[in-house]
């Protein structure tokens, strides 16, 4: 029998896929990335389920490592709308989607800092809503949307 500290090595180890700074970073964490990438690694340990979503992930291509993010251009497109001055102050803070079964997004400071998390649960419950409401709008004989969002 593994103890805790052992069973973390392991699994940690798994998911580092031997990468020593990752695995690191994983096991004692000391900076906000670090954290987040944590954040990030235990819902994999946790659900059988996610952990093969993200291990297909992998073997498809779609990402170098397990905790690697492939929506992050949603992160990046919005940093490049906003003026310099945000840009700068955010730059510090590590964000992403995490792949977990929690449908929140959270702002949180952490013993290395400050993280912003979003469950991908979230990401596609906007997608849905939004297109919804979009056909609601439009299809409900409500056009109230402006004719580039209708036509695109």
């Amino acid at each position: 029998m593994l103890t805790p500290e052992e069973n973390d090595q392991f699994w940690y180890g798994t998911i580092s896929r031997g990468d020593p700074d990752l695995h690191a970073s994983l096991t004692a964490p000391k900076t906000s990335s670090d954290f987040f990438n944590r954040l990030k690694a235990e819902p994999l340990l946790d659900h059988t389920r996610l952990y093969r979503v993200a291990r297909h992930r992998l073997e498809s291509g779609r990402i170098a490592n397990l905790l690697e993010d492939p929506h992050r251009s949603d992160f990046l497109e919005y940093l490049d709308s906003i003026d310099e001055t945000s840009r700068i102050i955010s730059d510090w803070i590590p964000f992403g989607y995490v792949l977990n079964n929690n449908p929140e997004a959270l702002c949180m400071n952490t013993e290395g800092g400050s993280v912003i998390v979003v469950s991908e649960v979230v990401r596609y419950a906007l997608f849905w809503s939004l297109r919804d409401l979009c056909g609601l709008l439009v299809g409900g004989g409500l056009n109230l949307l402006p004719d580039i969002v209708v036509t695109t």
